[in-house]
């Protein structure tokens, strides 16, 4: 994970009883920090994907309740004929 603001980066272990938190260090004991505007744009990335996956989830679930009223009409209409 990483710090928003400072870009610093840290690895979070936990189990059930502990956890711990440290900045990640390169080969040569610095800190890796990664460009904040960057983790902010992954964010929003991020964000817009989960948006775009639930409005297609949307989409398939109103597709779903559709089809089996198409199915239903269909049949009334050949068992007319």
């Amino acid at each position: 994970m990483a710090d928003m603001q400072t870009g610093v980066n840290y690895i979070f272990a936990s189990d059930e009883t502990n956890c711990s938190i440290t900045p990640l260090l390169d080969d040569t004991g610095k800190a890796v920090i990664t460009d904040p505007a960057a983790l902010k744009a992954k964010e929003e990335a991020e964000k817009q994907r989960k948006e775009i996956l639930k409005a297609a989830k949307k989409a398939v679930k109103k597709e779903k309740k559709k089809k089996p009223e198409a199915a239903k009409a269909a049949k009334e209409k050949s068992s007319k004929n």
